[in-house]
């Protein structure tokens, strides 16, 4: 079977309706609480080996390994769902379905108070705010458009701080008329008030020959103040001293340059040296510890499922250096298998993860042999690593299949240090259902955040016609003021 080939038991909405797909009904507040609140079951399942070859490393498959966790976390889980769904009207919502469609999510404290908020894309292209009350419970979303309906326009989203006022912004792509172009969305905050949409670059602002694949904050030129850095671009606008290429095989990305206010100037373009087959993403980490964010992207070869992971380093004067590879990727890259940047084995050096494989780092700032990930079935989705234990070390998690016949399950690797505890299984949403969750396909289905004020880390997943799924977390190590830190890395103290 194909690479993109899934098990999910889709649903028919022109045949069956919202209705007909599981769809919950929407309260003011969009809560939906089981009868029995209890804690899903946390028994753990060792996984059989995939399909890798055999000088392949694998991390937490042995069937000889236990659960080893300290008493304190022994039973630790997730609540059964809550879902958050946002009823639009039919008479304006181009698809007709009356609910919105979320393919992305992001957390962050949106207005300065304290409370981890959430803001989601929706397929019809409209962005919602999502801000957690005083009780703890999410509020009726504030929309605010991104364009028109066109599902051929990636969904590009990026948390910062655009203004210097201290609280996180959301940047997202809005789409012009034609549906083909598109500019900077902006939610800027206002503290202790709702953050305000701006247009922060006109909604032509890609003049581009390919449309965007991916975006990231960056301050690349060294000026103090964030950047969009955007994946694509077009050969014609380059000059003599940026080099030539064949505009046929030309990687072009683009600098759209911040000025600190929400504003951003048009964009500069640079060739993507040494990328052959095709750019499908970007991302900030500090590769090289050195206090400034790089810009790392993930290149694709001539095997469309094979690329590799390359990096250009900030210089500290500003500007960017010419691409250096991390690691090749083996052979899982599609458009569901991201890459993201996490300390896997505990040793305080952070790792790559893209799908089941994982590249460790090593000590001298090199990273090792490709591992794969203890699975049941070689068809993960998206990664999303966060502490949701408390324990202090970083945890995986993963959408997973058990045969294509089967409701996929959200598996939850927690850290031990040294190696990963073998999956625990938690299925979505339950059996009664019918059908499962879609998770969606693009680069933040996940997100993080303390989302009731009880102290534990909660899970935040952009399901599709289903909304949002909240899964609450339990029996953690609550940490005081604890960071959610969204979906960015964490910042350098």
């Amino acid at each position: 079977m194909g690479k993109r080939v899934t098990s999910w038991m889709f649903c028919i909405l022109v045949a069956t309706g919202p209705a007909g797909c599981g769809i919950q009904p929407a309260a003011e507040e969009s809560r939906r609480e089981t009868e029995n609140p209890v804690v899903w079951s946390v028994q753990a399942h060792t996984a059989r080996a995939d399909r890798r070859p055999p000088s392949t490393g694998m991390m937490a498959l042995s069937d000889s390994v236990k659960v080893t966790t300290s008493p304190s976390i022994a039973q630790w889980g997730f609540r059964p769902h809550r879902q958050y769904l946002h009823r639009t009207n039919l008479e304006v919502d181009p698809i007709g379905v009356g609910v919105a469609i979320y393919d992305d999510v992001v957390s962050g404290d949106f207005n300065g108070d304290g409370r981890t908020d959430l803001v989601a894309l929706a397929n019809q292209n409209f962005v919602d705010l999502i801000l957690q009350t005083s009780s703890g419970t999410l509020a009726a979303p504030i929309t605010f458009s991104a364009g028109v309906i066109n599902y051929s326009t990636a969904k590009l989203i990026v948390v910062d701080d655009f203004n210097e006022d201290g609280i996180k912004d959301v940047a997202f792509d809005t789409v012009s008329d034609d549906g083909y172009r598109g500019g900077v969305g902006l939610l800027l905050s206002r503290a202790g008030q709702v953050p305000s949409f701006k247009q922060g670059y006109p909604a032509l602002a890609y003049m581009s020959c390919d449309s965007p694949g991916d975006w990231t904050s960056l301050d690349v030129d060294g000026d103090g103040h964030k950047d969009i850095v955007v994946a694509g671009g077009c050969p014609e606008h380059l000059n003599a001293s940026q080099g030539s290429c064949n505009s046929n095989y030309c990687l072009i990305y683009q600098v759209l340059h911040g000025d600190g206010r929400g504003n951003f100037g048009r964009p500069t373009y640079a060739i993507a040296e040494g990328l052959e087959g095709g750019m499908s993403e970007i991302m900030v980490e500090d590769v090289n510890r050195d206090g400034l964010l790089d810009l790392v992207f993930v290149g694709t070869e001539s095997d469309p499922y094979a690329g590799s992971v390359r990096v250009a380093y900030r210089l500290p004067g500003g500007g960017l250096s010419p691409l250096h590879e991390l690691h090749a990727l083996l052979g899982n890259l599609t458009s569901e298998t991201h890459i993201i940047f996490g300390d896997v084995d505990g040793d305080k050096r952070r790792d790559t993860v893209s799908g089941d494989e994982i590249h460790l780092r090593n000590a001298d700032g090199t990273f090792g042999e490709a591992l794969g990930l203890a699975m049941n079935f070689s068809y993960p989705i998206t990664p999303f690593i966060a502490d949701f234990n408390g324990d202090g070390l970083d945890d995986l998690v993963n959408h997973q299949f058990e045969d294509f016949d089967l409701i996929p399950y959200l598996a939850v690797y927690l850290g031990k240090g040294g190696d990963l505890n073998p999956p625990i299984r938690f299925y979505d949403p339950n059996p009664d259902w019918g059908h499962a969750f879609k998770v969606s396909y693009d680069r933040y289905p996940y997100a993080a955040g303390d989302f009731n004020q009880d102290g534990c880390l909660d899970l935040a997943i952009a399901v599709g016609y289903d909304g949002l799924a909240i899964l609450d977390g339990v029996n953690c190590i609550p940490r005081p003021r604890r960071l959610t830190g969204g979906n960015l890395p964490p910042r350098r103290l």
